[in-house]
Order: C-alpha cells, then structure tokens, then sequence
C-alpha cells in the first residue's frame, strides 16, 4: 500500500499554490514544521498522458478543461500531475510522460 504526502508552497509573488509529493510506503508519517502530511482525494477523475517536455503542460490542462465542458463533467480548480519519466530517467525530453488529473466533483 502506497500513501502520499505533499508539501503546500505558497509564495508572495505567485498566484497559485504549489503542493510537491513523495509517494512513500505504508504509514504516512505525521507533518513537522512547515511540512504538512496529507493525501490525494479519492473518486472519478479525468486523466491524460502528456509525453515531452514541460513547456506545454499548461496547454494540456486547458484542453482537459475543455473536455469536461463538451462532457458536462464539473471539476475541481486543483489539478495535479505524476511526473513518471522525468529527466532523472531519461535525459530526452521527448520521451518524458506525465499523467495528468483533475478530480470530477
């Protein structure tokens, strides 16, 4: 069994907040300091691949807000994203994926 836990970044320039999250084994250990522990909601998502480089990221969340209007889905604001080949696996970028999520609400 594999639980998450995600750190929450808020910066004063940015208009967003960031969470980053380590998939770790088991018992998700409690929070300290400015790390919060904390899990991914459960239910029906979308979801999508995106194979490349990062500079179209924000593209590819556009177009699955798109779909989830033609498809009468409401989702939720927050998407997020596991990164699975990154540049630690495999230094092209063309052969990078990400698989993409919003949760439907």
């Amino acid at each position: 069994r594999v639980k998450q836990i995600r750190a929450q970044i808020e910066t004063s320039t940015s208009d967003y907040d960031m969470e980053v999250g380590l998939i770790l084994p088991s018992k998700r250990p409690a929070g300290q300091g400015t790390i919060q522990a904390g899990s991914l909601p459960g239910g029906r998502v979308i979801t999508l691949t995106h194979l490349g480089g990062y500079e179209r990221i924000a593209e590819r969340y556009l177009e699955m807000k798109r779909w989830a209007v033609e498809h009468n889905l409401e989702i939720d604001k927050a998407p997020w994203g596991v990164y699975r080949i990154t540049s630690l696996q495999q230094p092209d970028p063309r052969r990078w994926e990400t698989d993409l999520y919003y949760l439907v609400v």
